[in-house]
């Protein structure tokens, strides 16, 4: 919807994601895009195709097209894909802007968008289960902050000719390119002061120079004077730099501890799984409905929505029945 408001002259979505059902497991935002535009836009998608072929594609669209762009872990082809990577080839190619949902994104040929940050939401995480550890009740944690919002790549704005000041309001604005007098003006400015300071302290000096012949022995007393004080600010500064090195060196192996509990907390909870809630399980054959509807066998079911595993046998009473030739009539 921002995006009508920044291009309204868009007339085509053309959707690239994975292909397959893969790609269809998000597909409820994208049916979302589309009641909220009604038929002001059309969609197009290239999924299912070779990536050859979408590149083929991208690289003819009309001005008035947008590209979304989801991300691909494997082709058409079944081939496995790495996202930014297929992300930067399309952008090479494209002749109209890719829009992302994800920070990482921002920079590798997408112009940007509403995007998720994946790794803002991993450190508040990270974060939250540290004050756990540290003793802190859970409940006395507030929520997470917001992980979403709106960014967008300078360059590839430029590319496309979109103004900043078309932006959604506290958007985000990645890899600015500043001119040199708008990055460093301040400097500049400072610099042309020093020169035209220096200028006229050399031409004060030459009319002085004059003044102060008779004052050269003074002049080099007060100079080894000033040396004896450099040399004592030198060692100063020396002890002070060898004191900052050893506090930096501190501050590193903290960070590496913290980082090694973040580690080992972040895989104990890609661990943790288990089932919850009412399973709908069958009367007769005991298979059980998944959320999507479809009725698998007890044991699958559990094996996939948790860490347990099966080795079937049977019990006497079954034996008894299916194996007579095998079972103890006397077992209990």
């Amino acid at each position: 919807m921002q995006w009508l408001r920044i291009r309204p002259k868009t007339s085509e979505v053309v959707l690239i994601r994975n292909a397959g059902s893969l790609g269809h497991l998000y597909e409820a935002p994208i049916e979302t895009l589309r009641r909220g535009l009604g038929d002001r836009v059309s969609f197009t998608d290239l999924s299912d195709l070779p990536l050859e072929e979408i590149k083929r594609r991208v690289r003819g669209l009309p001005s008035t097209s947008v590209i979304v762009y989801q991300y691909i872990l494997r082709d058409a082809e079944g081939q496995p894909r790495i996202p930014a990577e297929v992300l930067a080839e399309l952008a090479v190619e494209s002749s109209v802007p890719i829009i992302s949902g994800y920070d990482q994104f921002v920079g590798t040929g997408s112009i940007g968008g509403y995007v998720y940050y994946i790794e803002k939401q991993a450190s508040q995480a990270a974060e939250m289960a540290l004050r756990i550890l540290h003793g802190e009740p859970a409940d006395a944690i507030s929520m997470v902050e917001k992980s979403s919002g709106f960014a967008f790549d300078h360059g590839a704005l430029q590319r496309f000719k979109i103004p900043v000041s078309s932006l959604p309001s506290g958007s985000i604005l990645k890899n600015r390119q500043h001119s040199m007098w708008t990055q460093h003006r301040s400097e500049i400015v400072f610099i042309c002061i020093v020169i035209v300071g220096l200028t006229l302290i050399v031409g004060y000096l030459a009319i002085l120079n004059r003044r102060l012949r008779y004052t050269r022995c003074s002049l080099r007393d007060l100079n080894e004077s000033l040396d004896v004080k450099v040399r004592d600010r030198i060692a100063a500064l020396s002890e002070a730099n060898d004191q900052l090195k050893d506090e930096m060196v501190e501050r590193v192996r903290v960070e590496s501890e913290q980082d090694r509990l973040i580690e080992e907390l972040q895989d104990a909870l890609s661990r943790v799984k288990q089932l919850e809630g009412i399973l709908p399980i069958c009367s007769f054959c005991k298979k059980i409905r998944d959320e999507g509807g479809k009725w698998q066998a007890m044991e699958t079911y559990i094996t996939h929505r948790s860490e347990a595993l099966f080795s079937h046998s049977f019990c006497p009473e079954c034996g008894r029945v299916h194996y007579p030739e095998f079972v103890d009539e006397t077992d209990g």
